[in-house]
């Protein structure tokens, strides 16, 4: 790492500092969040900044080469609470995902332990429910092949196909 590159690493962690404090002060309102976790959430930002073209990229390539450019595309902030070592455990994490028909869709998730500062990073098929590690910091080709492995399971999911002539019956079920 050059000079310039670390010093830049070292402005934009400041600035993430400041945000993640007031990030903290509003997740504090839902869980147990504490301005002591900024400096994990702003090296999980920054950490997120460079792996965002990686990321965004691939979920690019697969709108445009694997459904005809009808996916769309988030990035999210966020703080959820999950099993980790037999308890319930505080992480904050920024999510990519690229969500296509009804409830299909795939997340990279990349979370931070703030106790521990500890990252982990996860490809997930949302409607088949399945869902793979990726060592972190992930390789381009480890995350290729969780990606192919999430839009495989979500793809391979059946939609049932109802006739025009029975939607109707079925719409009017549903009231």
């Amino acid at each position: 790492m050059d000079e310039s590159s670390w010093l830049d690493e070292a402005r934009k962690l400041t600035e993430y500092r400041k945000e993640a404090v007031s990030f903290l002060l509003r997740a504090s309102s839902r869980f147990d969040a504490s301005p002591e976790h900024a400096k994990a959430v702003s090296h999980l930002w920054l950490e997120a900044d460079k792996l965002d073209s990686l990321i965004y990229g691939l979920l690019e390539e697969i709108n445009r080469g694997l459904l005809s450019g009808k996916g769309e595309i988030d990035v999210t902030r966020g703080a959820s609470v999950k099993p980790h070592h037999g308890s319930d455990t505080l992480f904050y994490d920024c999510t990519w995902s690229i969500l296509w028909k009804p409830n299909h869709g795939i997340a990279v998730n990349l979370a931070v332990e703030p106790a521990s500062a500890s990252f982990e990073m996860k490809v997930a098929s949302l409607k088949a429910g399945e869902e793979e590690i990726v060592p972190f910091p992930p390789e381009s080709s480890a995350l290729k092949n969780t990606l192919k492995n999430a839009y495989a399971a979500e793809a391979s999911i059946p939609t049932p196909d109802i006739p025009k002539k029975h939607r109707k019956a079925v719409n009017n079920k549903r009231q």
